[in-house]
């Protein structure tokens, strides 16, 4: 195992570092890029993107090893800086700063947590409809997973519910997200969706919808009617778990009693 890490082992094309990069400084240097290896999937790396989503990149700051260098009081601010959001070497730069985690190991906890990310975006091609709540929250998880803010985002469809683009279209305090029809309607015109889905995260962790989710959808959905680019869900994202609105047939999709 190397005990330094350099400058261009890190940092790749466009300030980003690629697969092949990230893997040698999870394991070290031991992974060889397939380009070496001289086959067009390597084998090593399909097992370690799967190893990165079981380990360390599974939300969680518990592993012995980590348990060993991490006080608990510095495992929130730890899991807080993981998250994506400011750049590769800006999330290594604050790591670095807590109490037991070391440039080496703080270099190796970016890499598996934004390969863990881009595994969970690849399982994700354009061609695929979305079909169910879940494949909506697994879709955002990576990037909604820990924030302390709302972020309210919107899912362009096309006319088979395929996916043209996701947008986000506010970003709120840790007890309120401002949405307007708007700014989720607009989004939608300018990419000639055919249908959209809104989600948006808990930072509680709690995914119950609230009084104020419902009479957000109810207003986004009738303000679709009208525009001829139907609502079909609004999925609530939480710690590992997700509420779906129209799963809960709530909001717009209420059942009316017969009287």
């Amino acid at each position: 195992m190397k005990d330094e890490i350099s400058e261009n082992e890190w940092q790749g094309e466009h300030g980003e570092s690629s697969d092949d990069q990230l893997l040698s400084i999870l394991t070290g240097g031991a992974y060889l890029p397939e380009k070496v290896i001289g086959s067009s999937e390597s084998p090593a790396a399909e097992s370690m993107r799967y190893r990165c989503r079981g380990a360390l990149c599974s939300n969680s700051a518990e592993s012995p090893d980590l348990e060993e260098r991490v006080n608990d009081r510095w495992k929130e601010e730890l899991l807080r800086e993981l998250q994506p959001g400011n750049g590769q070497k800006a999330r290594v730069e604050s790591l670095k700063k807590i109490p037991g985690v070391g440039p080496v190991l703080a270099l190796r906890l970016v890499a598996a947590f934004e390969l863990g990310r881009r595994s969970s975006l690849k399982r994700w091609n354009l061609g695929d409809p979305f079909l169910s709540s879940r494949q909506v929250f697994e879709h955002l998880e990576w990037s909604l997973a820990g924030d302390r803010r709302e972020h309210f985002s919107v899912l362009l469809l096309d006319v088979r519910h395929r996916l043209l683009a996701t947008r986000t279209v506010s970003i709120g305090s840790l007890t309120a997200s401002i949405v307007h029809p708007r700014e989720v309607y607009r989004p939608a015109i300018l990419a000639s969706a055919a249908a959209i889905i809104v989600a948006h995260n808990h930072p509680s962790g709690d995914p119950s919808p609230s009084g104020e989710d419902v009479k957000v959808t109810r207003r986004l959905h009738r303000c679709g009617q009208w525009l001829g680019i139907p609502l079909l869900d609004h999925v609530i994202c939480g710690q590992g778990e997700w509420h779906s609105l129209r799963d809960l047939q709530s909001g717009p999709w209420e059942r009316q009693t017969e009287g």
